[in-house]
């Protein structure tokens, strides 16, 4: 398995743990099938984005702070326990409880335009010969 999608998989996978949900009742949120999260743990499944975040939000993780996670060198249970230890609770990493199909659309939206400005803006003019 490529490393990168270890690192997602490692994330998600303590993410899932300590939530205290189960991933029949993740799966069952999000309407998939009976073992499909731990095929997908195993690195037997591949999903899309918006499965993720789905699965995301059942968890009510922020995607933002997903990705952060994944793409942090401190691990998991080392940053979250700093945080916990310097009196910050973790409410800024949760979801509102019911965030609409629409409002999880335009976050998407409003991401992927980010994504795609910040990267125009990093990458080099091409020069005219």
């Amino acid at each position: 398995m490529d490393e990168e999608i270890r690192r997602y998989i490692d994330v998600l996978q303590e993410l899932i743990s300590r939530s205290g949900t189960s991933k029949r009742e993740i799966e069952r949120s999000v309407g998939w099938a009976k073992s499909s999260l731990t095929k997908l743990l195993k690195g037997q499944w591949e999903i899309k984005l918006r499965q993720l975040l789905e699965v995301l939000q059942v968890l009510r993780v922020e995607p933002l702070v997903f990705f952060r996670l994944v793409y942090k060198e401190i691990p998991l249970s080392d940053r979250l326990m700093k945080e916990l230890s310097q009196g910050h609770a973790p409410d800024p990493i949760l979801l509102p409880p019911a965030m609409s199909e629409e409002e999880l659309d335009r976050r998407i939206e409003e991401t992927v335009h980010k994504t795609i400005r910040a990267s125009k803006k990093g990458s080099p003019t091409p020069r005219k010969e």
